[in-house]
């Protein structure tokens, strides 16, 4: 027997507020539940928790709110939270005492890998989540790279995002304000708002080439309400007291090593890599960091209404400002009310960037914002593309840029994704290998994945007359194929997810799902000439159809246009849900899988360099 109150327990700090230890409940000699008490004084708040234990708090004494993946609930005496692994949570005092509390603590492998294999529905239920891909650079045309990768992965992940129920949005749009657009205009003797123009124009041809449809392409430089909004996060910025005031007037500046707590705070609410969080870390122990916020010029906006002084704002620092007008711009033409200089902690921000945006993105936006809506709670996570650009004058002399416009067709753009995603989502590598990319379709898309499906389709008309068969008896190698599908389901369902997203591991996957269900055809192909094995022969084509109706389905976000031929090949329509198990096609349906042609090596052949297609084009304007 030990009776303990919370007024006699030693207290010490853990978790940024008073803890104290109970004990634990042990079983064969291991700790099974851990158990404290906590005391939060008013206005304090836990740090930010996220752990692989299951966790539970019931408030005995005050009042506050918990806030679980950035979303509050109220507690007060009597209230129960239930935590699942990894779910992120604050505890928040706001009443006027002490908001007391026992907190129970246990490990569950069990129920933290079934938690490590969630898509991100989970946290993103209810909530708004806005998917940004950087402006491409405007070179006066798209060029195929890794600067394809983040506009590629945020429409992925969007798609998959969708397919689970999630409600996602793709922002993208041009960096109008830059000095290479008034470079460019110099130089064809137009004005850089004509070229800001045609670089949109350029870029939204690119993108409808890669079956890229963002549900919004911002264009700062022709839109009425941008500069007075820009000017008004800028105000709340000097008057926040955090700036730094410079000469000339207005050429005032960003202390970031200053705001290092929040810059840190900002990466533990969010997801963020460690090489990202290693870059933030050299960069904030530099001890001073000022980041100018204006720079002289005659192209761009003007900080304030009164005197210029030929000073208009860093476009790359406005680019903070630009996701907030961004979403609000999104919200007027859905009827929600979204509001740049009011953000919710309701949002989900998920950024894809190349290497060359790590700081200004991890570091230098998380500072503006901290100064500027010190109140929100910013969830945003952080997917790097790898980008790695070609050092100054050594470009592969191999071969010309290759552009999007040379390559791209209907025929040929879910190959490109595929290699993309495979070759240049999480390499660095900078350049798109024409050679190598008809070799990795000629080898593996035609040499292998359209080489199953054509013969699976063959066997299926010689053998059941063009229609999905009825499962017989089952061996065990069968029944472990399936447990094979299934896990690679999972797998590919990380690598899609909010929390693990890798494009080129959910190729992998899809390239291994290919993989093993080639090997099992040929394992049991000898059952097709035995009179007495037909029943077994049977289950092995059902399981072919189901390893493509699952290649249909995990290919949707990638390789969309391929998915949804397969699918129609399969008897089915284009995959609109994430499968959460691996189902056999429906016996009895009509296939149409011989002879279909998925892939091509003559649709690849690049036309001459400067030879101009005509793109189909998307409209997606603010």
């Amino acid at each position: 027997m030990r009776l303990m109150t919370i007024e006699s327990a030693e207290f010490s700090l853990v978790f940024g507020v008073d803890m104290a230890t109970i004990g634990t409940i042990e079983v064969g000699g291991a700790a099974m539940v851990a158990a404290g008490f906590g005391r939060v004084p008013p206005g304090g708040e836990t740090t930010l928790g996220r752990h692989d234990e299951a966790e539970a708090f019931v408030v005995v004494d005050g009042h506050g709110e918990v806030s679980v993946d950035s979303r509050p609930h109220p507690v007060a005496p009597g209230a129960v939270l239930l935590l699942e692994p990894f779910e992120r949570h604050v505890l928040r005092n706001l009443g006027a005492g002490d908001l007391r509390f026992v907190n129970l603590c246990w490990r569950n492998p069990t129920r933290a890998a079934q938690a490590a294999r969630r898509t991100g529905r989970e946290r993103f239920a209810e909530r708004p989540v806005f998917v940004f891909s950087p402006p491409l650079p405007p070179t006066g045309d798209v060029q195929l790279g890794a600067r394809c990768g983040p506009p590629l992965g945020a429409d992925a992940f969007v798609r998959f995002q969708r397919m689970n129920g999630v409600e996602a949005y793709h922002l993208t749009g041009s960096d109008d304000h830059q000095h290479a657009v008034a470079r460019r205009a110099r130089m064809a003797g137009g004005t850089p708002a004509a070229a800001a123009a045609r670089h949109a124009q350029e870029t939204l041809s690119a993108l409808a080439l890669m079956d890229v449809a963002p549900d919004l392409y911002a264009t700062p430089a022709a839109d009425p309400a941008y500069p007075a909004g820009l000017r008004a996060f800028v105000s709340r910025l000097v008057s926040s007291g955090g700036i730094v005031r410079g000469m000339p007037p207005g050429r005032d500046s960003l202390p970031v090593h200053a705001l290092a707590d929040a810059v840190r705070e900002h990466q533990r609410r969010g997801k963020v890599s460690p090489q990202l969080r290693r870059l933030a870390g050299r960069i904030l122990a530099r001890g001073t960091v000022h980041i100018p916020l204006t720079h002289r010029s005659a192209w761009g906006v003007h900080p304030d209404a009164g005197p210029q002084n030929g000073q208009v704002v860093w476009s790359r620092l406005a680019m903070a400002y630009g996701f907030l007008h961004a979403i609000a711009a999104l919200g007027r033409r859905l009827g929600r009310d979204w509001a740049p200089g009011r953000p919710c902690n309701d949002w989900k921000v998920v950024h894809f960037l190349g290497g060359d945006g790590a700081f200004h993105h991890t570091v230098l936006y998380p500072a503006l914002y901290a100064l500027a809506h010190p109140d929100w709670m910013a969830d945003v996570d952080y997917n790097a593309m790898g980008y790695v650009p070609p050092a100054a004058g050594k470009r592969p002399a191999r071969q010309p840029p290759i552009r999007a416009r040379d390559v791209l067709t209907p025929e040929t753009v879910d190959a490109v994704r595929y290699y993309l995603a495979s070759a240049h989502a999480g390499t660095g590598a900078s350049e798109f290998d024409f050679a190598a990319f008809r070799r990795k379709v000629a080898e593996t898309l035609i040499g292998r994945w359209q080489a199953w499906l054509g013969d699976l389709g063959a066997r299926t008309t010689r053998h059941f007359g063009g229609r999905a068969p009825d499962p017989g008896s089952w061996t065990p190698g069968q029944s472990a194929f399936l447990g094979r599908l299934q896990n690679r389901l999972g797998a590919v369902t990380v690598s899609y997810g909010a929390d693990g997203f890798a494009l080129d591991g959910a190729v992998r996957e899809l390239d291994g799902l290919v993989d093993d269900t080639i090997r099992f055809a040929a394992e049991h192909r000898p059952l097709a000439s035995e009179p007495s094995l037909q029943e077994e022969w049977r289950t092995t084509v059902a399981l072919e159809l189901a390893a493509a109706r699952l290649l249909a389905a995990c290919a949707a976000p990638v390789m969309p246009r391929f998915a949804g031929r397969l699918a129609e090949a399969l008897g089915g329509t284009v995959p609109a849900e994430w499968p959460e198990t691996v189902c056999l096609v429906p016996p009895g349906t009509r296939l149409a899988l011989e002879h279909r042609v998925f892939f091509s090596v003559s649709s690849l052949a690049r036309p001459p360099a400067g030879v101009p297609r005509a793109p189909e084009l998307i409209v997606a304007s603010a």
